[in-house]
């Protein structure tokens, strides 16, 4: 999987939606990042994924972050902690779902 790609399959996926913002004002299109790969712990840091992460709730990196495991094939949430560790929340499935979760 490459970036690229990633940006191929979120681009597919919303082709024909627009999503425009969710009931707290995010717009989707302002938080999307180039995709990255970042490590996540599970909730409980007992493991440890290497995720996408594909989106940015705030521009300082804060907050939300939708993630992609390409294992999985699934978008998810993560977060980022006050102790600046990355943190897998759970995988939903599409990002339009993950999307509108948050």
């Amino acid at each position: 999987m490459t970036s690229e790609g990633l940006e191929s399959i979120i681009k597919r996926e919303i082709s024909d939606i627009d999503l425009g913002t969710n009931s707290y004002g995010i717009n989707w299109k302002e938080c999307l990042i180039k995709p990255i790969k970042q490590k996540y712990f599970s909730f409980d840091k007992s493991q440890v994924y290497d995720l996408w992460t594909v989106f940015e709730e705030l521009p300082d990196g804060s907050g939300f972050k939708i993630v992609y495991d390409e294992k999985e094939e699934k978008f998810g949430l993560g977060v980022l902690t006050l102790k600046n560790e990355l943190i897998l929340l759970w995988l939903k499935g599409d990002f339009v779902a993950t999307f509108n979760a948050i």
